[in-house]
Parts: C-alpha cells; sequence; structure tokens
C-alpha cells in the first residue's frame, strides 16, 4: 500500500524530472575560464516552499580533462551566514555540502534517463527564510574513478573547479 509520504514524494520527483527535460531547452550554459570547457546547473523550480528542498542538477557538457577520464561532483554551501566567495577563497572556512555524481548516487540514477552518469550530479538544499536566496557552489572536474573527499586525496588527484550561483525564490508555506 502505497502511503500519503510515499505519494507526496512521487509526485515531487516525477515533476522535478519534467520540469528538468524541459529546461535542458532552455539550459543555463556556463563558460568556465577555459572557453572550451561548458557545464550547465538547472533548477527543477526558480520557486521553492520554505523548507523544502530546491532540487538542482549540473551538468559538464565539455571537460577541461577531455584526453583522459574524469567525473565530476559538486559542493554547495550550507549555510546562509557565510556564503561562498567566487572565487573560493573561503571553500576551507565554510561549511560545504557535497554531492557525487550518479555514478556514485545510485539513488537518483533510476530519476535520470540518457545522461552521462560521470558528468553528472542531483543535489539539492533547504532555506529557512522567505524571499530571493542564492545557492552558490562549484562543480570540481578530477581525474580518476575515485571522489577526492579528504584532503589527501585532493593532493594527489588534478581537478578543475567551476563556480556558479543558482537564484531561488522561496515563498511561505501554503497550508
Amino acid at each position: 500500500m502505497i502511503t500519503k509520504e510515499k505519494k507526496s514524494v512521487l509526485v515531487f520527483i516525477l515533476t522535478f524530472i519534467l520540469v528538468s527535460c524541459l529546461n535542458e531547452k532552455k539550459d543555463n550554459e556556463k563558460i568556465s575560464d577555459n572557453a572550451q570547457v561548458v557545464f550547465s546547473v538547472t533548477a527543477a523550480s526558480d520557486t521553492i516552499a520554505l523548507n523544502e528542498f530546491a532540487k538542482l542538477n549540473a551538468k559538464l557538457k565539455r571537460p577541461y580533462y577531455s584526453d583522459a577520464h574524469s567525473e565530476i561532483m559538486v559542493l554547495i554551501e550550507n549555510n546562509d551566514s557565510f556564503p561562498l566567495k567566487p572565487d573560493l577563497s573561503n571553500e576551507n572556512d565554510i561549511e560545504i555540502a557535497v554531492f557525487l555524481n550518479l555514478k556514485h548516487d545510485t539513488l537518483n540514477q533510476k530519476w535520470m534517463k540518457d545522461v552521462d552518469y560521470d558528468k553528472t550530479v542531483v543535489f539539492g538544499r533547504k532555506f529557512s527564510r522567505t524571499g530571493k536566496d542564492t545557492i552558490r557552489g562549484y562543480i570540481m572536474e578530477y581525474l580518476g574513478y575515485t571522489p577526492p573527499i579528504d584532503d589527501y586525496a585532493l593532493d594527489s588527484v588534478p581537478v578543475k573547479k567551476y563556480y556558479f550561483e543558482e537564484e531561488i525564490f522561496v515563498i511561505p508555506n501554503q497550508e
């Protein structure tokens, strides 16, 4: 038997997939400092209710490491009071949430079809206040098959980082 909560989650996920597919056509492509690297960050919706997750996906369309196998992960600021700076100079001083690509994130694989799992990440965030807000983060492209999630791994794996900002409008809950 499917509970009301499970139905709500299923409807939300299906809506996310539909909106993501529709938004793919008007994708927000960004070109990094290397003109041949192109990535996109797409929100399922630019408006969410208070304390609900903003759902986004990131895709690396043309990698910096084009002649070698690379994968991506997404890191976003985790606290509105301490925003991530565009030059990433404070990335080690603030709370960061890490999201792995779909190759490693098997939970979200079933919702994303016909994408390169190594170069696609599904991620999200909740907001605690209403109004216009921004999700700040970066896509980290890395060489190899294992995500560099600790300082030791980061020292031994070549990486390239692409900063992004995505605006989200948070409205009060409709109850």
